[in-house]
Order: C-alpha cells, then sequence, then structure tokens
C-alpha cells in the first residue's frame, strides 16, 4: 500500500487548488533534470526563486495548468505522465498583470521649449 501524506497544494500564484478538495485534479513535481525546462516552468508560472519561493519535494503544479495535449495516455495505475517538454500554461491571471506596460516619463529635454509668438517669414 502508498502511504498518504499530506494534502499537495498547487504553488502557482493565485491557485487554491488543494487534493483534499479536487480528487480529479494531478499535482506533479517540477522537472529535476532537464534545468531549462525546470527555469521555464518556473517562469510561466511567474515565480522567482528565493525567500518567499523554494522548490521542495513538495512543490507541485496542479494540472489545471496543462492542456490535454501535455499529456501522455494515463498508465495502467492510472497516472497521468507529460511528455517531454510539457510547461504549464493556463492561469487565471487578472487582466491587469497580463502584460506590463512600460511607464515612460516625459523628460523635459524631449518636450519643445515653448516659443513666443514670432511674425511668419512666409
Amino acid at each position: 500500500k502508498k502511504k498518504r501524506g499530506s494534502a499537495l497544494h498547487c504553488c502557482v500564484p493565485q491557485c487554491n487548488n488543494d487534493s483534499r478538495y479536487n480528487s480529479s485534479l494531478s499535482f506533479h513535481r517540477f522537472p529535476k533534470k532537464d534545468e531549462q525546462l525546470r527555469a521555464n516552468w518556473i517562469v510561466k508560472i511567474r515565480r522567482d526563486i528565493g525567500e518567499n519561493f523554494k522548490l521542495t519535494e513538495g512543490t507541485r503544479v496542479c494540472s489545471a495548468h496543462f492542456v490535454d495535449e501535455d499529456f501522455l495516455p494515463p498508465d495502467r495505475a492510472g497516472r497521468r505522465n507529460f511528455k517531454k517538454d510539457s510547461v504549464p500554461s493556463v492561469f487565471n491571471w487578472p487582466a491587469r498583470t497580463t502584460q506590463r506596460r512600460k511607464i515612460t516619463q516625459t523628460d523635459e529635454s524631449d518636450v519643445e521649449p515653448e516659443q513666443p509668438e514670432a511674425p511668419s517669414q512666409l
């Protein structure tokens, strides 16, 4: 028998999926061997490794963030494994954070100084 540990939680920001409340979801570890693929996952889920986010054995991304095409057919035990190079791509980010606008500040030197009205030289 497989020993059942504590509940699994999705590490994607703003995702509250938890294995205790949704048994239809699967929870997936980050790629271990392929460093570039692991880095792609981290970028896609908008996390930065650091004080507030560390990859551990328990760090998981739930299946809600993958499309069906990312998975191989279930194995005999019913497990859903990934195709090579699958990355999370389904997110419910608020619209305002989907694309960050670059804010430019108007520099005085970019604006032509106002000239006093001069008679036309036509």
